[in-house]
């Protein structure tokens, strides 16, 4: 677009105002879940080899699917990492029991439905990965439902399971037996006492759930690369441990233990690696603080009271529809921000 003798380019955020670029944000995200996807398959072995690499070439493939049927040029050619990173997203919060053919079901579903159909790369109103799994989720229930299948062949329920059960139970310990009581007061304790070793490596109901300690290890190096802001990621580990200290405890207000809470489920991995998603979070300071407390108290709602013992997936993909509405509703002026110096928040 041209005005006199002036030339304004325009296009579609995220817009980077130094020399990095969406190729180069998108890449640097994908190097630092590498330690983890490297971890998830030497603890799953080669099914979890197979939900990465079915997940990502699905997920490239549908990226250039749909840019051939819709025939004029895009805001990114595949070669930006954008595709890369969605199938490697997906193929890590997908649950282990799933059948064989579902990554890459759900990698093309993540591309086509959550965002080449709004417009492709910095349209897409909702994490397009999320989509996929949130589709694949109405469409399979029971895949998500059942227990994860251990390294040694055996079927034993999530860490999270068992807490949700045990929570459950020591919150109306008058209608229990005394057995049940015992059991749920037992399996508290063995949480307890594994909690190191699952903040450094445990096995969970996906990939995404394999180690804290390479979770905070990616998400250090995009803290340092200014890939990713602080204020989402703060504000959600402030509210959720908060809350759940006040009332995720079984003797009464404030007792409840932050650390059964953080290690357990994928909510560490989708607070920084996906809560931070340049296009489908918000710009302002201030609206970043409220999205990110947002997130983590509806996980740990949703993980006390709510139908799924996870949460994290159905609590980011609702302050992502919020944040979608309001901005829709009530747009801004592009303001300077430093966490969108360089890409994503």
């Amino acid at each position: 677009m041209t005005t006199g003798n002036v030339r304004f380019l325009t296009g579609h955020f995220p817009f980077i105002r130094d020399n990095d670029s969406v190729r180069k944000m998108m890449w640097t995200t994908a190097a630092a879940l590498a330690p983890l996807a490297a971890a998830s398959v030497w603890t799953y072995g080669l099914r979890a080899a197979w939900f990465i690499v079915s997940a990502v070439t699905a997920a490239c493939a549908a990226e250039w699917a749909a840019q051939g049927l819709r025939r004029r040029q895009v805001m990114a050619p595949p070669s930006d990492g954008s595709a890369f990173l969605t199938g490697l997203l997906l193929s890590l919060i997908l649950p282990l029991q799933a059948p064989p053919w579902m990554p890459a079901t759900g990698a093309v579903l993540a591309v086509g439905l959550g965002k080449q159909v709004f417009g492709g790369l910095g349209r897409n109103p909702l994490n397009p990965a999320l989509c996929g799994r949130f589709l694949l989720m109405l469409a399979f229930p029971a895949a998500f439902a059942s227990d994860w299948l251990a390294p040694d062949g055996l079927t034993a329920a999530s860490p999270l399971i068992r807490w949700r059960a045990a929570h459950t139970v020591l919150m109306r310990p008058e209608s229990q037996s005394a057995d049940r009581i015992a059991d749920a007061t037992m399996t508290l304790s063995r949480l307890i006492e594994t909690l190191p070793g699952r903040f450094v490596a445990h096995p969970g109901s996906c990939p995404a759930e394999t180690s804290a300690l390479l979770i905070l290890f990616g998400a250090g190096i995009l803290l340092y690369r200014r890939v990713i802001g602080w204020k989402i990621p703060i504000a959600g580990l402030l509210s959720s441990v908060l809350l759940f200290w006040a009332f995720g405890g079984t003797d009464g207000a404030f007792s409840g233990d932050p650390l059964l809470f953080l290690p357990n489920g994928a909510f560490l991995f989708m607070l920084f690696f996906m809560a931070t998603d340049p296009v489908t979070s918000p710009v302002r300071p201030i609206d970043r603080w409220l999205f990110g407390a947002g997130f983590g108290s509806l996980t740990v709602l949703l993980r006390l009271w709510g139908p799924w013992p996870e949460g994290a997936g159905i609590a980011l993909l609702f302050i992502n529809a919020i944040h979608a509405l309001l901005s829709r509703r009530k747009p801004t002026r592009p303001r300077s921000n430093p966490d969108h110096s360089r890409g994503m928040p």
